[in-house]
């Protein structure tokens, strides 16, 4: 028993300093995902060391020692995705009305027939904005119906898994389509009108995953992302960012991005939220993503039900009161966050396969 507590006690340590790394191959970040997991696990190696090892030489010692470290490190990482948290996005203090919005994403797995499901949920939620992803022609021929009562609206079916479906009861002052890293893997930017006349950035996201089958290594996602984060900041409207982006909520390339982009994560505080995979209880993380700006706070964020996808869709309802600006904050970049973000855009660009990158890409280095 104890030669096992060893092992597993090797495990989490090895896969804590692997996620420490600033490598980007995929092999290195899958080790960012199962933090919850890893935790869990380094609590078993301090209690296995506990009964089975021999606390009272100096050996026993420092490995216990090393075992508590790992579990508290590991502690401080997820920590902040628990109710124990204090909240970084405050409810909100305003009554719900036009002020508010409210948005449903959800990856519907391409390869997913169990449409109904779907619909039922967004019957149930009613919500004022749909984003679909993994969608292709099948999905598109499905979700129509939905045009009209959402009449404003982006269609991107795809059979390559990347697909997208975007659709809105709010009217669009703007809307692009853009492949900002790899041709194939499209994102939206939009600007939507709210009831009370306010105008609202929206952007949906779904970079590829560092993986054998995919990209080898994370630097597409991460320079999407940070491409995205840089595009926001410079942005002075009220702004949300949502979508799969194939990250945790923990990572360091995700909170690179928040900071990148000066946004706010309403799980903080408040829970996990984890959305995949939805078929194995012991082995879910946060991968589907809501991020806003503190021109809101928020009326509810949940994680619904099982569609038949690999993925749980998520629901958010936010009230738009400016004056939070004042009263919540967001972590701000430093000047080593955005040397960081800046190498990571180039170095993505730079072995990017896409040959139609959007005009705006001199920007973002001035």
């Amino acid at each position: 028993m104890l030669i096992l507590t060893y092992l597993l006690l090797a495990f989490c340590i090895t896969s804590t300093l692997l996620s420490l790394s600033r490598n980007q191959k995929w092999w290195i970040r899958m080790f960012d995902f199962p933090f919850a997991q890893l935790t869990v696990m380094s609590l078993f190696s301090i209690v296995g060391l506990y009964f089975f090892s021999d606390l009272s030489d100096w050996v026993g010692k420092v490995i216990m020692g090393l075992a508590v470290a790992n579990f508290i490190y590991q502690c401080v990482i997820v920590i902040p995705y628990t109710p124990v948290y204090p909240v970084m996005a405050q409810s909100n203090k305003k009554p719900v009305g036009d002020i508010s919005i409210s948005l449903l994403s959800a990856n519907v797995l391409q390869f997913n027939k169990k449409t109904s499901l779907l619909k039922d949920l967004i019957c149930e939620k009613n919500p004022d904005v749909i984003t679909l992803l993994e969608t292709d022609d099948f999905w598109y021929e499905e979700m129509k119906y939905l045009e009209k009562e959402y009449p404003h609206n982006v269609t991107v079916p795809i059979d390559n898994t990347y697909g997208l479906l975007y659709f809105s009861r709010l009217e669009f002052a703007k809307h692009e389509v853009n492949y900002l890293v790899e041709k194939g893997v499209p994102s939206v930017d939009s600007v939507v009108k709210m009831r009370n006349g306010q105008h609202v950035r929206l952007f949906v996201v779904h970079p590829p995953p560092p993986s054998p089958s995919e990209n080898e290594e994370s630097a597409e996602r991460d320079g999407e992302l940070l491409i995205v984060g840089k595009m926001v900041k410079k942005e002075t409207l009220p702004c949300i960012v949502v979508g799969d982006l194939n990250d945790v909520a923990w990572s360091h390339t995700t909170r690179l991005f928040q900071r990148t982009a000066d946004l706010l994560d309403p799980r903080i505080g408040r829970g996990f939220f984890n959305t995949f995979h939805a078929d194995y209880p012991l082995l879910r993380w946060p991968l589907d993503h809501i991020f806003h700006s503190n021109h809101f706070r928020v009326v509810s964020l949940e994680r619904l039900s099982h569609i038949g996808s690999d993925h749980f869709p998520i629901f958010i309802h936010l009230n738009y009161e400016p004056e939070a600006q004042t009263e919540q904050e967001s972590e701000k970049e430093d000047a080593e966050d955005r040397e960081e973000a800046q190498e990571k855009i180039t170095y993505a660009l730079n072995k990017s396969r896409s040959s139609n990158l959007p005009y705006f890409f001199p920007t973002l280095f001035s």
